[in-house]
């Protein structure tokens, strides 16, 4: 969470030295930008939010929440204003914004009414209460009103940023998958009224579990550089270190993991494992059959004079021209039938990435299917399978 005030267009919070009591003079003369969208769009916008807007403005608009209510009741109808042309013409004031001043992931690709427009349709168009962010932000934050919760939300130009809310809590391999958990760190505010609008924030936008999957994901894409510059897990210390210093430090959720990393040897060591992951495929001093149509595992394994107790097989001639991967039926997931595509939940931690021209056959109860299949892709432990539709089903081996 960030306060991006000094980042928005100058003249939609400039420094006010005036208090005229003609309403239309006073917005041009103390807020020059909501006082052009006001004129620009002069003759469908009622007199009274030129008033209302004017009333409230000159309370001071950082006292929104004891003033809007009362401001409100004054005006018995409020046009709805915020249409497609009027929101293309606000979101010029916001164009400097490169992140999203919520959640920090993605770039803002929508305004978000930060006193809800239903509730509060005066300030459909008022620049202030339009924040620049993500479209999973704005979803996520639906109608939180802050003029009558007890609890404000984060307000990105009014509320003071705070880096160090956030924190590593663990990261390890769960279930056969990185798993990366961040938390609410309460100890780094000293201000009980920050505290609990960075929580509700926080709660409402469910940035912990975005932050996670990030995370991972961030991780994944550093995983090549990591085994080629990684030999042991203190240079994956090293690695990230170096990083931290790279990131820029408003680059929060990213600073934090960097951080945690760099300084923490059971992460480094987690991270190493999950980098340096190997297939050991088992090399064949002939040629490679093929398993045939309804021969057993064991009997095929023991044919290429493999007897390791796995559920996936890596088997390739000494020239690594032809692989074949075997799936034993034991994998949970594995759908045994005849279908053209299918996802197999793999146990363990394996690196599919050398196995896009491999064959992969299926083994159920009775043997193999008969099928050849290709791989589709990889991801947090779901394999992705295509039925080869040119493979003729192989006959038995005699």
């Amino acid at each position: 969470m960030k306060n991006i005030r000094e980042n928005v267009d100058e003249k939609v919070f400039p420094y006010i030295s005036t208090n005229r009591r003609n309403n239309r003079d006073y917005l041009k003369s103390a807020y020059p930008a909501f006082a052009e969208l006001l004129d620009t769009f002069q003759k469908n916008i009622p007199k009274e939010i030129f008033d209302g807007n004017a009333r409230l403005l000159k309370k001071n608009w950082e006292k929104y929440r004891v003033a809007i209510v009362g401001v409100e009741n004054k005006i018995k109808t409020i046009t709805d204003l915020y249409d497609q042309t009027r929101r293309k013409y606000l979101a010029k004031y916001y164009q400097n914004i490169a992140i999203c001043p919520y959640c920090g992931l993605n770039e803002p690709d929508t305004l978000d009414h930060f006193l809800p427009k239903k509730k509060h349709p005066l300030l459909s168009i008022t620049l202030y209460n339009l924040i620049p962010c993500c479209n999973n932000c704005n979803h996520k934050k639906k109608e939180y009103d802050s003029s009558v919760e007890s609890i404000s939300f984060f307000n990105p130009y009014l509320d003071e940023g705070n880096s160090k809310w956030l924190k590593i809590e663990a990261i390890s391999i769960t279930n056969q998958s990185l798993d990366i958990s961040y938390a609410f760190n309460e100890a780094a505010f000293d201000n009980e009224k920050q505290r609990n609008a960075f929580k509700v924030t926080c709660k409402e936008l469910d940035l912990l579990s975005r932050y996670a999957c990030r995370s991972i994901e961030f991780i994944l894409n550093q995983k090549k550089n990591i085994q080629k510059f990684c030999t042991k897990q203190t240079e994956v210390g090293n690695y990230f270190g170096i990083m931290l210093k790279q990131l820029p430090q408003d680059d929060f959720w990213k600073t934090q993991l960097c951080r945690y990393i760099a300084e923490n040897e059971t992460a480094q060591e987690t991270i190493f494992k999950y980098c340096n992951i190997a297939n050991r495929w088992f090399f064949c001093e002939s040629s490679m059959p093929s398993p045939g149509y309804k021969e057993s595992l064991d009997n095929y394994l023991n044919f290429v004079g493999n007897n390791e107790e796995k559920y996936i097989y890596f088997l390739s001639d000494v020239e690594f021209k032809q692989k074949i991967v075997c799936i034993s039926n034991d994998v949970e997931g594995v759908l045994l039938k005849d279908e053209t595509n299918f996802s197999v939940f793999v146990p363990g931690l394996i690196d599919f990435s050398d196995c896009e021209d491999a064959d992969f056959y299926i083994f159920n109860s009775h043997g193999c299917t008969g099928n050849s299949y290709k791989y589709e892709g990889c991801k947090h432990g779901v394999l992705v399978l295509k039925k080869n539709l040119s493979q003729i089903p192989a006959k038995a081996m005699l």
